[in-house]
């Protein structure tokens, strides 16, 4: 059976909708620690206890904007043994979980999304969001057996990765070759991959001379 709407409900999923939307446009510009639920509730036009009506904290409105990647990373976690397997696997998953991400969403939207924000767009960068906690951490757990190096930090990899990931998306969005992204994703992000990664000692080899009779 329909529930029917009336105007008080519409107002309010329109407040609650204004809350989301003003709020993602301000964590996106200045990060999540750069916007305050007093600075959200001012843009949107409500008071702090109108938020409080919708969400408990700022921190539950966050969630909103990372729900997209909470169904691809969060939920699709993998899970490495860091002694045995190959370290590359973690960009490869990484990339499929991400294009998995991008399979609901459209290249458009992907560049409207890192592109309009005045500023950047902070959130890419959040230890917070599923993709990045997902890369950041295994990332750790394979430099923790050597496997990558350490002499740089696995979020400023990430932040490398993220600088080629959004330049294959300018790149192919202003060039019109969409259908050339996923490739050159793969290509340039494991390119830069593998530049952190430590190569396995050479075996000594005992170098047999000849006895001279």
């Amino acid at each position: 059976m329909e529930v029917k709407q009336t105007k008080r409900s519409i107002r309010s999923a329109e407040t609650k909708k204004r809350i989301e939307t003003e709020g993602l446009k301000l964590i996106r510009r200045y990060g999540y620690s750069g916007t305050s639920i007093q600075d959200i509730c001012k843009a949107a036009g409500v008071s702090i206890g109108t938020f409080y009506h919708f969400f408990s904290s700022k921190s539950e409105l966050v969630s909103y904007i990372y729900r997209p990647f909470e169904n691809s990373f969060g939920r699709n976690a993998k899970t490495y043994d860091y002694e045995k397997d190959d370290a590359r696997q973690l960009l490869t998953d990484y990339i499929d979980l991400f294009l998995k991400y991008m399979d609901e969403e459209t290249i458009d939207f992907y560049y409207e999304v890192a592109f309009s924000p005045e500023g950047g767009n902070k959130t890419f960068f959040d230890i917070n969001r599923p993709n990045v906690k997902f890369f950041v951490e295994n990332c750790q757990g394979f430099q923790q057996t050597g496997k990558i190096s350490s002499e740089t930090s696995a979020e400023e990899i990430f932040r490398e990765l993220v600088c080629c990931e959004v330049g294959v998306l300018y790149t192919c969005v202003t060039l019109e070759i969409k259908d050339q992204y996923e490739g050159m994703l793969r290509k340039l992000l494991t390119r830069q991959f593998e530049t952190y990664l430590t190569k396995a000692p050479k075996k000594n080899r005992r170098s047999s001379s000849r006895v001279r009779k």
